[in-house]
């Protein structure tokens, strides 16, 4: 009986954590409607080179979970932090791991926002070209 209950207990602790991260995840971004990379594209093409959205906006959505069409320019990277927490900042690490493969580990805070993000992802490109 005892690890019954146990055993109970353990899968409405598992329950919670999911219904808490799905709602953390809804909150930050699900309720946004979903644009297509070829209008964000359009909308900051005078900034960023199609490539580097395609790139910044798919990295971002797969680090995160997040539809790549939910994210917008003038977020910051700190509100995917809201997001990961759940994920025991996974995402964090994996985000870290690609800033240093591109050299800008020290050049990156939270307070950026995407399409800055995406200038200094497309300056470190053509730095290394």
């Amino acid at each position: 009986m005892t690890l019954w209950i146990a055993g109970c207990g353990l899968a409405l602790s598992a329950f919670v954590v999911l219904a808490c991260r799905h709602v953390a995840r809804h909150r930050a971004f699900a309720n946004r409607p979903v644009l297509s990379l070829e209008h964000i594209k359009e909308n900051i093409a005078a900034e960023v080179s199609p490539e580097t959205v395609d790139e910044v906006w798919t990295r971002l959505g797969r680090i995160y979970s997040v539809r790549p069409g939910r994210i917008r320019p003038e977020d910051t990277l700190g509100a995917f932090r809201d997001v990961d927490s759940w994920e025991l900042w996974a995402g964090d690490d994996s985000l870290a791991a690609w800033l240093r493969e591109l050299g800008l580990e020290d050049k990156v805070s939270v307070s950026d926002t995407v399409v800055g993000f995406a200038r200094m992802v497309q300056a470190a490109r053509r730095r290394r070209n």
